[in-house]
């Protein structure tokens, strides 16, 4: 995209003088989140005035494109559900028995697994608006008056 800076048509320029402040060829940039549902995109360009009063594109920031979509974001309600442990016994039995039974013991709780169905976590959706914004490169092609022609003017 090209953009033009111009005096208005009512400014009483000299004649001789061009009416065209500046240009500014815009480039291209790529869009990321396009198939995302509700994708807006927003130009913005922002021009300023330098020192010496004269419109510019801003070299900082001057043309950046704002990419907004929303998103479905799962939200854990509530704290995650415990595991079920196995029953402990106490002291020298204990012992003993797990030594005495390790590969029982082990079958015996996949199977009490198996049977109780697992404790769910629970979550909420929340619709999340999101952007993202992309400074787009551009570059001057002309100014309205060079240097040598304003130091003749002055």
């Amino acid at each position: 995209m090209t953009l033009a800076i111009n005096y208005d048509e009512n400014a009483g320029l000299m004649a001789g003088l061009p009416a065209t402040i500046a240009k500014y060829e815009i480039g291209t940039t790529k869009l990321t989140k396009q198939d995302q549902p509700n994708f807006k995109t927003k130009l913005t360009i922002r021009i300023r005035n330098n020192i010496h009063q004269i419109p510019e594109l801003d070299k900082e920031g001057g043309v950046t494109v704002t990419e907004s979509w929303t998103e479905e974001e799962k939200i854990p309600v509530g704290p995650p559900p415990k595991k079920p442990e196995p029953a402990k016994k106490e002291g020298e039995e204990a012992a003993k028995e797990d030594k005495k039974e390790d590969g029982a013991a082990e079958k015996k709780e996949e199977a009490a697994a198996a049977e109780e169905p697992p404790a769910e976590q629970k979550y909420e959706t929340k619709i999340r608006t999101r952007e993202r914004i992309h400074n787009v490169p551009f570059s001057t092609i002309s100014h309205a008056i060079p240097p040598d022609q304003r130091k003749a003017f002055s």
